[in-house]
């Protein structure tokens, strides 16, 4: 009793300095993500008083002959098999990034919780303001910005009572959207540049603001205030952006957590980039620009990687052997990068086979059909092949390259 008021008392303290918990629960396993009281202090993530360096890697479920884009559902995974091996890799955190909260299954979140791992919710809406209604590229546009609300109250509700359980204490934090296009980001400039400014009741983008800061700002705002009334407590909210826009263009620092999606070989700002100053490479360096645009808040890598695509002659594309040498190298610059690097999360676990990368939707591309030159769907350090190509209706097989091996040593440092 004493121990469960102890932890009241914090978990009340820690929202009233910092925006934003992850909920606290009566189960007595140290460290489990059910039972842990997640803080932020200055730059770096706490979970119950001891720095969490975020030890990640990325998911999504679909399986040969499914795909999010034709409104499919995953019904092949193994969420046994795949958070089995999320823990063998030594990762303390998923990342689950998905559109449709219909796809917050049962059997993923009860199969994290028994492996003790965290999870990093990406809820996605389109990068380019696009959706069913037809609106294109205004992140203000009225009913866009009612789409997004709905994704976040559909989100919160359901994985508050998954099956009449509330899972809402294994989220380690909440990104928002993922690698917003600059093209849309320059179209809502231009038709909104009035929208200096967002005053809300826990997220404020300050003037002056670009009109896509208002807008992130508004979202979070909006996601922590319902939470808060409907739940009694709130995550912390993060944005996965990338070089391209940021921070040339948008920063960040009214959300908790900065999350930048960043590859050693594109854009030119991070392969030419002057060198770390410990490693040396202009990976490094590249990080270090970035995290210190925010010197007060965690920074986390939140996708590196390396495609293995088997014909590809892309810039991007490796040997499986290259792709484990660029995990370790990535995993280096940021476990030593100056200032201190909240971790990071690996793109991605499976190949993805619903990708359809430019350039090449040309027909073999999709989900029926894993296009050896589609660098795009082929970033998994565990491949999936099907035993007849013909028939994707069977289960999937899996493939542990060698980029595994490593990751689950680097991992375990």
């Amino acid at each position: 009793m004493f121990k469960n008021y102890t932890k009241l008392i914090l978990c009340i303290f820690t929202f009233s300095l910092i925006t934003g918990i992850t909920a606290c629960s009566d189960d007595p396993a140290a460290g489990s993500s059910s039972s842990s009281v997640v803080t932020i202090i200055n730059n770096k993530i706490y979970v119950d008083g001891t720095n969490f360096r975020v030890k990640s890697i990325g998911f999504e479920p679909f399986m040969p002959g499914e795909s999010p884009g034709d409104q499919d559902y995953p019904t092949k995974i193994n969420y046994t098999y795949a958070l089995q091996k999320i823990k063998a890799l030594n990762c303390n955190t998923v990342y689950l990034l998905t559109g449709d909260p219909a796809n917050l299954q049962t059997a993923f979140f009860e199969q994290a919780k028994a492996e003790g791992i965290f999870i990093i919710l990406g809820l996605w809406f389109s990068g380019d303001a696009d959706y069913w209604q037809g609106t294109n590229g205004n992140f203000h546009d009225p009913g866009f910005k009612s789409h997004v609300k709905s994704l976040i109250t559909n989100f919160i509700k359901k994985y508050h009572d998954i099956g009449g359980v509330d899972y809402s204490s294994q989220i380690l934090y909440v990104t928002l959207g993922n690698e917003l296009q600059e093209w849309a980001i320059n179209q809502t400039m231009s038709i909104n540049p009035s929208i200096t400014s967002y005053i809300g009741n826990y997220v404020s983008a300050n003037s002056p603001s670009h009109p896509v800061e208002c807008f992130l700002a508004e979202m979070a705002d909006y996601y922590k205030t319902y939470e808060m009334q409907n739940y009694g407590h709130t995550h912390y909210i993060s944005h996965h952006t990338w070089p391209t826009v940021s921070p040339g263009i948008l920063k960040f620092s009214f959300l908790d957590i900065i999350s930048y999606n960043v590859y050693s070989y594109w854009p030119a700002s991070v392969s030419g980039h002057a060198g770390g100053s410990v490693t040396g490479t202009p990976y490094q360096g590249a990080l270090e620009e970035f995290a210190g645009y925010y010197p007060n808040k965690p920074f986390v890598i939140s996708e590196f990687g390396r495609s293995v695509a088997p014909t590809g002659t892309n810039l991007p594309v490796t040997t499986q052997i290259g792709q484990a040498v660029e995990l370790l190298n990535r995993w280096t610059d940021i476990t030593t990068a100056v200032p201190y690097i909240a971790g990071g999360s690996i793109h991605e676990l499976f190949d993805q086979w619903n990708k359809d990368g430019w350039p090449f939707n040309d027909g073999n591309s999709g989900k029926n059909w894993h296009n050896d030159a589609d660098y795009e769907e082929w970033f998994g350090i565990i491949g999936i092949t099907n035993s007849d190509v013909t028939d994707y209706d069977l289960l999937p097989k899996y493939d542990l390259r060698p980029a595994f091996y490593t990751t689950q040593n680097m991992y375990a440092q």
